[in-house]
Order: structure tokens, then C-alpha cells, then sequence
């Protein structure tokens, strides 16, 4: 599946609306500013490391689940080996993937104070891509939680004749969903205040953000009913996406004429691309294969130490599987949606809505890639919260890493110890 997102970007409009952007004011104000090293917002030059800490010994929390009441949740700690494959949750009557990871170290502490973890990814990927950052959340003691989104690596993809319409707000609904059931936060019962940071890569950034405020409940209930807001401790983006997808690029111009332009675009490419079933199914079943996956992977991955070695089977496999081992209209299906559903709020307007005042700041740490060609830190998001973490007593930090991309932390693994010192500081 993200072999075929990335042939359909070459023809969505990012590029081709920051081309025509750059010129109008509402862009060039979004210039990523000098970040110098000395405030909270910092440029990191990384020296190369080992792609791996030396690692702790690792258990999988196995966690099933009684059928006649989804509310009884037994756990057992198992061999990682034995364990390896995660296990399989229900979320709206769908079948979704997780692991739960843990350090010999996290098993054995009766006075645990390391944060709970849990990693959203981003679109078109899974939990595998977040191999190296969970290695090193292990060696730090962490308990890790990792969820393969609705429609995405190996859970379920239900379509609108399941009454499944995709958006940030279902895969917030269902990180909170997922937290309420698995992770234990209660407080009394651990003697301590460990809370839960969650950690999001490009669009999996913005589930966490409105996972974290309550927003996705916004049409539902009042968003302080939901279980995270009071539970979460910090967030940690690798990067952050504009919205589900690039549609939301259209709420920085403030030209009328050429939101107009754009927005017919947009139309136009949705009507001929991503609505077009007959295309989207050629390209799956003709063009999608291993090898063209995995050279789109390698220039994915240009900025590592050894990107043919970085671009591994295990990586490939969890991005071309999904396609496999579904039905090629269940992928189109989930596919078009996503790139034609409401891309609701843009990371700026929740932050608006929600965070307003310092007393309602979430602590929030970023890690972005100068080179990342997908969100780059001279859009809208990033020149937002590059301005924020230049700010004082904003609760946001960054570290700009020079020559990473858009998934950093395993294309760089290195690139994950910054997220361990932020947690180390902040939690």
C-alpha cells in the first residue's frame, strides 16, 4: 500500500501547491526560521551510531481477552520469541494489532517511574517501522505499547459498507479506546503518578494530539469525558502531518482566487485519481511488487548509514503484505477514502481550540528532519511549531535533525536517543 501512495504523491499537490504557494505571502511566512542551538529548539548534527543500543532482555506482555466481556483483560508475561507476533484487539467489531513490550527491568520494578509509551505510525505503515525507537524505549526501562491503525498493516480494513469512514478522529477514538482497555493508569493502584506519552510519526503525530485533547469525541460527548486527556504526560512527534491528508494545505491561503484554483485541483485529482477505482486497481495489481517497493523504500531512506541495509525483508514485508494479503478492492477501498475523507483539523487548530493558556499545555518534544521530503519543516506545521518552541514557557521543544528524513527514527536510528532525554527531563 505505501508503494502506491507514493506513486499517487508524485501526482497529489503538495509540491505542486508549495510550488505555486512560495510566491504568495501566506507561504513565505511559513520560512523555516535559523534555529541556533541554545534555546528550546535546537539543530542536531548526529554522529553516526550503532543502529541498535545493546539491548536488555525483552518480554512481550501477552494480553487476551475474555469474549464474553471485553472489559476483562488478563495479562501474562511470555518469552519474547514465543510472543513475537503481537496480539489482535477488537475495535469497533474489527480486528486490530498490537504489541506490548517490556524490559526485564520494567517487569521486575514495584515502584515503576518510567512513562508508559505508545507509538502511533504513520500512513501506509505499522508498528514495524518503529523497531529501533521500541529498542531503545526498552533500554530505558519503558513499557512500550504499539498499534497497527484501522486500515493499516495488519488490522482490519473495513470500508464504508461496514460503516467505517476513515479519519483522525476514528484512529484517535481508537488509541483512546485502546488505552481505556490495555494500559494501566491507575494511579492508586501503582503508587505513582506514570502517566502515558504518546509518540506519533507524520500523521500518527496528529492522532496523538487528538487523541490527547479529547477532540475526536468533539461531535460525540464533551471531550474531558474521554480516557487520555487527563492521562497523558507529554507527547514526542517525529515530525507531524497536516491533517489526513493534503487538502488541509488550502486553510493557509488566504486568497481567495486561490484557494478556488487549488480546491478545484484538488477536485479534479480526486475525480480522476483517487476516485477512480478502475486506476487505483491497474496500478495495485500491475505495478505494485517487492522490488519496485523496496527501491521506492531506498530513496525513502537515502539519508542512512547503509540504506540498503536499513531497507531490510522485514521492513519491505510490512509494507507490501498489507497489499498481498488483502483483497485488492478492500486496499482501494481504504486507499481512497483516506486520501478524499475530510482531513479535519490541522495540528494549528487544535492547539488553538485546546491549548490556548499555558495551564492547558500539554508538554510536546519534536524531532524533524531537515531533509524530510513528505512533511518538510518549511510547511505550515513545521514553521508553526518551530515558532512555539522558539518561544519561552511554551511547553514545546524541537530538535531539527540535519540530514534525516521523514522517518528519522529508523531510517537514523540514532536519532531515537533524543526522544529518551527528553523523557528522562520531562517524565
Amino acid at each position: 500500500m505505501f508503494f502506491l501512495c507514493c506513486i499517487l504523491e508524485l501526482v497529489q499537490l503538495p509540491r505542486v501547491a508549495s510550488f505555486v504557494l512560495n510566491g504568495h505571502a501566506a507561504w513565505k511566512s511559513c520560512a523555516h526560521p535559523k534555529i541556533k542551538i541554545g534555546g528550546t529548539c535546537t539543530t542536531v548534527g548526529l554522529q553516526v551510531a550503532p543502529s541498535f543500543f545493546p539491548r536488555s532482555p525483552t518480554t512481550i506482555l501477552q494480553i487476551s481477552v475474555n469474549e464474553d466481556n471485553d472489559d476483562e483483560v488478563t495479562h501474562s508475561i511470555g518469552d519474547a520469541e514465543a510472543n513475537a507476533g503481537g496480539f489482535f484487539w477488537d475495535f469497533q467489531g474489527h480486528s486490530c494489532y498490537a504489541e506490548v513490550a517490556l524490559s526485564s527491568s520494567s517487569t521486575k520494578s514495584q515502584d515503576r517511574k518510567e512513562p508508559i509509551i505508545l507509538l502511533i505510525h504513520g500512513f501506509g505503515c505499522s508498528s514495524v517501522c518503529w523497531r529501533e525507537t521500541k529498542a531503545y524505549l526498552i533500554e530505558a526501562g519503558c513499557t512500550v505499547h504499539l498499534v497497527d491503525l484501522l486500515g493499516q498493516g495488519k488490522s482490519a480494513k473495513p470500508g464504508r459498507e461496514d460503516n467505517v469512514v476513515y479519519s483522525i478522529d476514528l484512529w484517535a477514538k481508537m488509541v483512546d479506546e485502546y488505552a481505556r482497555r490495555y494500559i494501566d493508569l491507575d494511579d492508586d493502584k501503582n503508587g505513582s503518578d506514570t502517566g502515558v506519552v504518546l509518540v506519533g510519526n507524520s500523521l500518527g503525530s496528529l492522532v496523538a494530539l487528538s487523541a490527547a485533547t479529547g477532540d475526536c469525541y468533539n461531535d460525540e460527548i464533551e471531550p474531558q469525558n474521554a480516557h487520555l486527556p487527563s492521562r497523558v504526560k507529554g507527547l514526542c512527534f517525529f515530525n507531524c502531518g497536516v491533517g489526513l491528508n493534503t487538502r488541509n494545505l488550502l486553510k493557509a491561503v488566504s486568497s481567495k482566487w486561490l484557494k478556488s484554483a487549488l480546491s478545484f485541483l484538488f477536485d479534479v485529482l480526486d475525480l480522476l485519481v483517487f476516485k477512480n477505482k478502475i486506476l487505483l486497481t491497474y496500478v495495485i495489481d500491475k505495478q505494485v511488487s517487492k522490488d519496485s517497493l523496496r527501491n521506492v523504500l531506498m530513496n525513502l531512506y537515502a539519508y542512512a548509514e547503509d540504506p540498503q541495509g536499513r531497507v531490510d525483508d522485514e521492513l519491505v514485508d510490512s509494507f507490501i503484505d498489507p497489499v498481498l494479503n488483502d483483497s485488492t478492492p478492500v486496499v482501494v477501498e481504504v486507499l481512497s477514502q483516506i486520501y478524499t475523507n475530510d482531513a479535519g483539523r490541522t495540528p494549528m487548530e487544535l492547539h488553538a481550540k485546546y491549548m490556548p493558556e499555558e495551564k492547558n499545555r500539554i508538554p510536546i518534544h519534536l524531532i524533524w528532519g531537515d531533509k524530510d521530503p513528505v512533511t518538510p519543516i518549511s510547511g505550515d506545521v513545521g514553521a508553526f511549531y518551530s515558532k512555539l518552541a522558539s518561544t519561552p514557557n511554551s511547553g514545546i521543544s524541537m530538535q531539527v535533525i540535519n540530514d534525516a528524513g521523514h522517518v528519522l527514527f529508523d531510517e537514523r536510528p540514532e536519532c531515537n536517543s533524543g526522544l529518551i532525554e527528553w523523557l528522562s527531563k520531562q517524565c
